[in-house]
């Protein structure tokens, strides 16, 4: 796999249950993601036998959580690549492991960036009823960042994260208990992510293992993406409004009874405004069955932000897309437009936006 933002890939590129990829791409629904509490509401709904103790099954024990915190805090400070946090991951591989889950490592490699020596980490996946298709994933950070940087008193001290990363991980250890007993047709993934704070600079990236874990799902290949490119029937999109939306089909049939009339403009503006803003992959796409997926033999992108215009244009060794006449100084990550011969020299610049057009000029961070 090709390096990309200073993460390199180890291992197989489709390790992670590619077969499985394949029947949810299908589905169109494989990922979900969902806040802990979204979990929590549907284990505390699930169906137990009747010889089980309700509260067994389906209470959240706060003082669990606490425990587990404590005993990820008793191995101290747990950067990416330390020692301690391989021992965390050990206790964390054992103790899903334990409970039922099936539990796979997502190994991957960055660079210290003080030593410039390679750092081995690894995200963590646990999978409850891998057999269901529709899944909800659910994620937490584990390591901790090298130093408490946003210290003012101390910012080289000690670090334990026992709120920036060990409680999110600790409500995942106790959510586990609950997981082997879930019912109905969703399966859930935790994903622990390695090294998403491992910064020692201002500057330093964040969130690799998460970027990691989002590429090696992309380089599967075992799906399409969604380009939001939808053709159906009038009708067929009527009835399904009609089913899902039907407050939204009520302000869309006001708008088509006044279309031809005088106040064409002023229901227009009055209904569209009172309709609830909502995708239309939320409102009806997610719940429909009747659809088929038709692989585009073209190129589609999201141009919604600035990062789109680099990707489409191009970066050189320094990550700056140039448009236009330009000479950059010590200028990095900058996109640069300019019109006509207008030249615009960069000097220092990092992570800008330098647009100039014949009357006006935006300069962003």
């Amino acid at each position: 796999m090709t390096a990309r933002d200073g993460v390199a890939g180890g291992g197989s590129r489709c390790g992670w249950r590619a077969a499985r990829l394949r029947r949810a791409a299908a589905a169109e629904q494989w990922l979900a993601v969902v806040g802990l509490a979204t979990l929590w509401l549907g284990v505390a709904h699930c169906d137990v036998r009747a010889d089980e103790p309700p509260a067994a099954a389906t209470a959240f024990s706060g003082s669990a959580a606490l425990a587990h915190l404590e005993r990820i805090v008793a191995l101290g400070p747990r950067p990416s690549g330390s020692a301690a946090m391989v021992r965390q991951r050990h206790l964390l591989t054992e103790h899903f492991r334990g409970g039922g889950g099936t539990v796979t490592g997502q190994p991957f490699r960055t660079r210290d960036p003080r030593t410039g020596q390679p750092v081995e980490m690894e995200n963590l996946i646990v999978e409850w009823h891998p057999q269901r298709v529709e899944r909800i994933l659910v994620a937490a950070h584990y390591d901790t960042r090298p130093y408490p940087d946003r210290d003012p008193v101390d910012p080289r001290g000690t670090f334990v994260g026992a709120n920036d990363g060990a409680s999110g991980v600790a409500v995942l250890m106790e959510l586990a208990r609950a997981m082997p007993a879930l019912d109905g047709p969703l399966g859930v993934d935790f994903v622990l992510f390695d090294a998403e704070e491992y910064v020692v600079a201002p500057r330093d990236p964040y969130f690799l293992g998460s970027k990691f874990f989002a590429r090696e799902y992309v380089a599967a290949g075992n799906f399409l993406w969604n380009g939001g490119i939808f053709v159906w029937k009038a009708a067929t999109i009527l009835a399904a409004l009609a089913e899902r939306q039907p407050e939204c089909l009520a302000h869309l049939r006001r708008i088509a009874a006044a279309w031809d009339t005088p106040a064409r403009d002023r229901t227009f503006a009055e209904e569209f405004a009172a309709i609830k803003g909502i995708s239309i992959d939320y409102a009806v796409l997610e719940h429909a069955r009747d659809v088929v997926v038709i692989e585009a033999p073209f190129t589609w992108d999201d141009l919604g932000g600035w990062a789109a215009v680099a990707r489409q244009r191009g970066a050189d060794a320094d990550g700056n897309t140039i448009v236009g006449r330009h000479l950059g100084l010590d200028s990095v990550r900058t996109i640069v437009h300019s019109d006509g011969d207008h030249l615009v020299v960069t000097m220092g610049l990092e992570d800008m936006l330098v647009v100039h057009t014949p009357d006006a000029t935006l300069v962003a961070h």
